[in-house]
């Protein structure tokens, strides 16, 4: 606030009093900053982490290999059934979150997505993958 008196008013005492508070603020910094630095020396905190126990648990699945085919090639995909619960593992995924079960392929590399990884452009509106092309639209370049 001292500061932002002095700006307006004029004179050489004036412009010794800017320097003067200029500096007092600095020092405030300076004087800041060391005291962070030292909190953070004194108080760091290390963590180590050991294994301590783990357990290997045999199961029998049937597992299913699904060939998926799209233009110009094939890929097989390992999809497990657990008898125990009755489930079927979800579907691999090459990009994006994998929430759903729902899985789109694209046609240059066979990359599994969720529906989003294959949405079209905003800018351009051209579909393409997330996992071939993760930072910009291979028709316009824009990032998506």
């Amino acid at each position: 606030m001292k500061l932002a008196a002095l700006a307006s008013t004029p004179g050489e005492k004036a412009d010794a009093d800017r320097q003067r508070e200029t500096l007092r603020i600095a020092a405030i910094e300076r004087e800041y900053a060391a005291k962070l630095d030292d909190l953070r020396h004194n108080y760091a905190l290390r963590v180590t982490v050991d294994w301590v126990q783990g357990l290997t648990l045999f199961t029998p699945v049937h597992r299913y290999d699904v060939l998926i085919k799209r233009r110009k090639g094939e890929r097989i995909v390992h999809i497990d059934w657990h008898p125990a619960i009755r489930a079927i593992e979800p579907p691999p995924c090459d990009w994006g979150p994998a929430s759903g079960r729902t899985r789109m392929v694209c046609d240059d590399h066979l990359h599994l997505t969720d529906p989003g990884g294959q949405a079209p452009c905003p800018s351009c509106g051209k579909a393409w993958c997330r996992a071939c092309h993760a930072a910009n639209c291979p028709r316009c370049g824009r990032a998506a």
